[in-house]
């Protein structure tokens, strides 16, 4: 079988195949060797050529300084000539010469110029100068050009009475090594290539076979259990394809278990995070009921001192419980890497002041004082995840002032670098520094890094003492690596301790409550004002009332909203599930609508597609307690424009009214005594009787009767003022002061009154219908 099919085979990018690699080495291995080999044996056979050349060359000069001692001594001229020419056969004679101890030449013959083969004798050479060679032992050197070899042999007769000077000619010497390295050369090219295929042939088929493995290894990957049954060339190969074979077989045994393993993990962490996301909404729930109805109750100015005392710490208790439950909710969602950063725009002192005031009265000791210190320089408008922000400074400063117990805790907030040395023009950036500083106990150094663990205390009995979860710094430290940064501490023991951090951010000089990184949410239409004539334009105008729709299938949740809208004196209809909401939504136009999340019969995300089919734009904003399951991605893809997370206070409430420019206008509820439903009674009181109020006041004015007309207004100003609007009550108040001076009321004034008043029926009708 094939290991794998044409289409797996891998492409070959990258570096070059073994076979390839094999071929190259190959080659140049061979092609090594045989350099190594022409080289070294001619270099051997050339010096070994020369050495006998050499030899030759001494032992012929020996021979003449032995046939030529007689000759010399009787100074027999002729016969050392006939002796010298005798040598004419050696055919790399160039000369050789004999003379006397002082250099004196008594016989000389030179290869002839005529016939190469001869030698002739020379009669014209000048006496030697001996000096620098004159010695009585033999000696050879060679010419500077390497074409003659000079030999020097003395001539002895107990003594030296003369000398051979014998010049042989290299260049057939040096003919006879180019032949051998020719004939050196021919032999390994006749040796290399026969060579060089049998090799090649050889390695071939393993090369084959191993790219074939290697194929099969490549096809493990994407096929686990693949199973190659070729049988190889060699043993080892074989036993490397049974080897592959078993991985193969465990492979998808472990690929199975893996998958399997995976399956179930899924569906614990699905299983894990629906539990998380029913604890939320469990637990946020009722917290949330908590909360609301203590503020309820503790509004009442009436309320018995120990009963509100009482209250009070079940509130304090229902915070602390959801503080514990947030930072278990984000580390969970931090452990599922499902925790994101949020930007938007904030002011940063009065995100400070916010976190700051409410701290200090939680942790208030009286020999304790918490100071804020926020540069100048400081940008007012900055973008980043405000809550998050908010969360770690809260974390580091409540950390403080909890282990704190007499001095100071200090918060400094200050510029590192100049603005215009970060970011871009359109969109600069500024470097602050937080800093938290205590005079505390201080934190034992082998402790320092511990407490940045998860549920981990400086000491045992820390979680004994205040409580805490051992989260607080764990999660402040994620977030702050989420935006680039990171808390360093410095603690001294019995001298308190820093933690600071760095923040780089955008900033702007825009409105703050505006965020340019979300898309522009559609708003609710408000109603056509009517038009303001220029001479009343400056005056003060009854609030346009609103009307919001609530679902939420919670009782205690329905009752804590419905009393906040109470007293901001907004209307509001209650919705028990999301059938009821897509029904009250189709009946009549709300300025905005909250929705539960999980409801039953049908959910607030489905709900909320639902009503933005019949009525596109229509503001809706959702309320939640799952705080894991991803609020603020679900609320969006639903059409929803924002979300509020439970439990929330009266000051969320608002926030979202602020948020959406929707105008409200708290009522006064000690105006009657606290009581939302007697407040309803009076508003339809109100609207009964408006009718004949204002008839009964035209009437009067038109009869010139200024006494009664000033009595309708000021019936009408105290219901306004009843009702919480302050503004246009004064400007009643003026109308009445006119008329009791006996002064009539211009058209445009009267018109305009009349106008704002019917505003102002209006919202008291709609309070009066809110259930």
């Amino acid at each position: 079988m094939n290991p794998l099919p044409p289409a797996q085979t891998p492409v070959k990018t990258g570096p070059m195949s073994l076979g390839t690699q094999l071929l190259f080495l190959t080659v140049g291995l061979f092609t090594l060797l045989v350099l190594v080999f022409v080289v070294l044996n001619s270099t051997i056979q050339r010096s070994e050529l020369r050495e006998v050349f050499t030899s030759q060359a001494r032992a012929l000069a020996y021979n003449i300084s032995i046939s030529s001692t007689s000759a010399v001594l009787q100074k027999d001229f002729t016969s050392l000539e006939n002796l010298l020419l005798k040598n004419e056969f050696f055919a790399e004679i160039q000369s050789v010469t004999i003379t006397d101890m002082q250099g004196k030449v008594l016989a000389k013959v030179i290869r002839s110029k005529a016939n190469q083969e001869a030698l002739e004798t020379d009669y014209q050479t000048d006496q030697i100068n001996l000096d620098p060679l004159f010695s009585d032992l033999s000696s050879t050197h060679t010419s500077k050009d390497h074409k003659t070899l000079t030999v020097h042999e003395p001539i002895m007769a107990g003594a030296q009475v003369g000398r051979v000077i014998l010049d042989m000619d290299l260049s057939r010497n040096e003919k006879r090594s180019n032949q051998l390295v020719v004939r050196n050369i021919g032999v390994a090219a006749l040796l290399f290539f026969p060579a060089l295929g049998l090799m090649f042939w050889f390695i071939r088929r393993p090369i084959r076979e191993l790219k074939e493995l290697t194929y099969y290894a490549n096809g493990l990957v994407q096929n686990q259990g693949l199973q190659n049954s070729i049988q190889y060339s060699s043993a080892e190969l074989n036993l490397l394809n049974q080897t592959m074979n078993q991985a193969s077989r465990i492979l998808r045994i472990n690929a199975d278990d893996l998958e399997e393993a995976k399956r179930k993990a899924e569906e614990s962490n699905q299983l894990k995070s629906q539990f998380v996301a029913n604890m939320s909404h469990e637990i946020r729930t009722p917290l949330n009921g908590i909360l609301g109805l203590s503020d309820m109750t503790l509004s009442d100015a009436t309320l018995h001192p120990e009963s509100k005392e009482n209250l009070e710490l079940i509130q304090l208790s229902a915070e602390n419980l959801l503080r514990v439950v947030n930072d278990i909710l984000d580390f969970s969602k931090i452990e599922a890497n499902k925790l994101d950063i949020d930007v938007q725009a904030f002011d940063l002192r009065q995100l400070v002041n916010a976190l700051t005031q409410p701290l200090a009265t939680r942790h208030e000791k009286p020999n304790l004082k918490l100071h804020v210190q926020i540069d100048r320089d400081v940008p007012e408008h900055l973008h980043g995840d405000a809550g998050r922000i908010a969360q770690v400074l809260t974390n580091l400063v409540g950390n403080a002032l909890k282990f704190t117990e007499s001095g100071v805790v200090e918060l400094t907030i200050s510029q590192l670098k100049n603005l215009d040395a970060l970011g871009t023009p359109n969109q600069p950036q500024t470097q602050l520094k937080f800093v938290v500083a205590d005079t505390g106990p201080g934190i034992a150094p082998d402790a320092q890094q511990r407490i940045f663990d998860a549920f981990a205390q400086a000491e045992p009995s820390t979680t004994r003492k205040f409580g805490g979860t051992g989260l607080g710094l764990s999660i402040s430290q994620r977030l702050l690596q989420l935006m680039n940064s990171e808390i360093q501490l410095e603690s001294v023991i019995g001298q308190g301790s820093q933690f600071s951090f760095i923040l780089t951010l955008p900033y702007s000089a825009g409105d703050v409550e505006e965020n340019p990184l979300k898309p522009s949410l559609p708003t609710t239409e408000l109603e056509a004002e009517p038009t303001i004539p220029p001479e009343t334009s400056g005056m003060p105008q009854a609030v346009r009332g609103i009307q919001v729709l609530v679902a939420e299938d919670n009782h205690v949740n329905q009752k804590f909203i419905a009393h906040v809208l109470s007293r901001l004196g907004v209307a509001y209809q209650l919705a028990n599930d999301g059938l009821e909401a897509v029904a009250a939504a189709k009946a009549k136009d709300f300025d905005l609508i909250f929705m539960d999340f999980q409801m039953p019969n049908m959910g607030g995300l489905e709900a909320a597609r639902q009503i933005l089919q019949l009525k596109p734009g229509q503001l809706i904003v959702g309320l939640t307690a799952d705080a894991v399951q991803g609020a603020r991605e679900s609320s969006l893809s639903a059409g929803m424009q924002d979300y509020v997370s439970k439990p929330f206070k009266r000051q969320d409430i608002e926030a979202v009214f602020h948020r959406f420019k929707l105008p409200f206008l708290p009522v006064p509820l000690n105006n009657f005594a606290d009581d939302s439903d007697l407040m309803k009674m009076t508003a339809q009181a109100v609207v009964e009787e408006y009718p004949k109020t204002l008839a009964h006041f035209k009437s009067a004015l038109q009869a010139g009767n200024y006494p009664d007309a000033r009595r309708m207004i000021h019936t009408l100003k105290g219901h306004v003022r009843l009702f919480g609007d302050e503004a246009f009550s004064d400007l009643l108040q003026i109308q009445e002061n006119r008329l009791a001076e006996g002064q009539t009321l211009d058209p445009v004034n009267l018109g305009f009154v009349l106008k704002n008043l019917n505003t102002f029926v209006k919202r008291v009708e709609l309070l009066a219908e809110s259930n």
